[in-house]
């Protein structure tokens, strides 16, 4: 579940991969703080959606900014 969703994300397998991983190292530093309040799925999703953005902000500014300097030119 968790790969497939960061794969649908991300469009990468290596990158699903690697946002896998950090969701599940995620998520075991942060079990603690479940309250319960919600379904655990819905908070593991949430947090596997985090760690696809986290991915993604980077190269969403690097497209940023190379587009920016293309109509500099």
């Amino acid at each position: 579940m968790v790969f497939n969703l960061d794969y649908r994300i991300l469009g990468n397998k290596e990158d699903a991969e690697d946002a896998a991983q950090e969701s599940f190292i995620r998520l075991y530093r942060s079990v603690a703080r479940f309250l319960g309040r919600a379904k655990f799925g819905a908070w593991l999703y949430r947090m596997v959606s985090n760690a696809c953005l986290s991915k993604l902000r980077p190269t969403c500014a690097r497209r940023a900014l190379w587009s920016l300097m293309q109509k500099l030119r």
